[in-house]
């Protein structure tokens, strides 16, 4: 049996003791493409590039499977000069939507050295690098979500500290180009935040809104609002994009020119504005908020009840110092 058997052969009998996880083929493909990319694809610190470093890749395995809600690979080598694996995470996770606004590195799942013994392998990964995983991810996607709320807040004071000097004392625009300009500025500036906030939301709110359910009547009507606003900011957000992104390809495939794909961007970017304000005013700390709804969850009290909230009006009715939510600066001038 050669070695690469050997890798295949232990990572099928641990996952036939990982409920959800399978061996990955074919294997003789992995075998260049993590030469070539190992420090792009491995999730780790040090163990793991450093096996691969020092001796030749032609011995691996790899394992999908979930991690909670998260589809996730693990890569399986040979301990160098030992007996057993190092298993640690790959980052294919984040490959299909790259997003400059999260830092996978500062929270990584470091590998683990587990047995030859398949059963006992399966133990270790359960017990120790899954939950790991776990806890990286969860870090990872509410600390992009953070930094989503910052650039949107951002975009809009910056605007905000400029805006009044665009516009009469009525608050009117002296030059509609010149304000319109420098509001499509804004509306792209904090869609590179919202769009961190379409990658790592959906997770994050599933386990927020999972903990939501958990708390019961213990949750406040102000706890069910912001969820539920989060999610509309959500879907909002995910809808334009495919529209955009559809729009743009038939745009390509028509011929149109980039005045007419800019356009589409800074439409997009503009009919996001109210989500992305949504964003702004409840995505902040959503870790200590889910933190807080599952303690709520394990006191969980029957016959209390709670009331929600009055339904807002329209905010295009509102003067637009009303518009802007907590958080935010206030625009003076009229936005369209």
């Amino acid at each position: 049996m050669t070695r690469t058997a050997t890798a295949v052969a232990f990572a099928t009998e641990v996952a036939a003791r990982l409920p959800g996880w399978r061996p990955m083929a074919p294997y003789h493909r992995l075998v260049p493409y993590l030469a070539a990319s190992a420090a792009d694809t491995v999730w780790d610190d040090s163990s793991l590039l450093t096996a691969m470093r020092q001796h030749p890749v032609s011995d691996v395995a790899m394992l999908a499977g979930t991690v909670g809600d998260e589809r996730m690979q693990l890569l399986v080598l040979p301990r160098p000069a030992r007996r057993g694996y190092l298993v640690g995470a790959m980052l294919n996770w984040a490959t299909p939507h790259p997003d400059p606004t999260s830092d996978i590195w500062a929270h990584v799942p470091r590998a683990v050295a587990v047995p030859a013994d398949p059963a006992r392998a399966a133990s270790s990964l359960s017990d120790r690098l899954l939950p790991r995983i776990t806890q990286c991810l969860w870090s990872v996607r509410t600390e992009a979500v953070d930094r989503a709320v910052r650039l949107i807040r951002t975009a809009s004071a910056s605007w905000d500290a400029v805006s009044d000097s665009f516009c009469d004392a009525a608050g009117y625009p002296l030059d509609d180009q010149a304000y319109g300009q420098g509001l499509v500025a804004r509306d792209a500036q904090a869609w590179d935040g919202f769009a961190g906030y379409l990658v790592h939301g959906p997770a994050v709110l599933a386990r927020v809104e999972a903990d939501l359910r958990g708390a019961g009547s213990e949750s406040s009507a102000g706890d069910r609002w912001r969820v539920s606003e989060l999610r509309h900011a959500l879907t909002e957000g995910l809808r334009l994009q495919s529209e955009w992104l559809t729009g743009s390809e038939q745009g390509r495939l028509s011929g149109a020119g980039p005045a007419r794909l800019a356009d589409l961007e800074a439409e997009r970017n503009e009919e996001a504005w109210h989500a992305m304000t949504i964003v702004a005013e409840h995505g902040a700390g959503l870790g200590e908020f889910t933190e807080r709804l599952a303690a709520l969850g394990s006191e969980v009290r029957p016959g209390s009840r709670s009331v929600m909230p009055r339904p807002i009006s329209n905010p295009r009715s509102q003067p637009a110092a009303a518009r802007t939510p907590p958080g935010l600066p206030v625009t003076r001038g009229r936005r369209r």
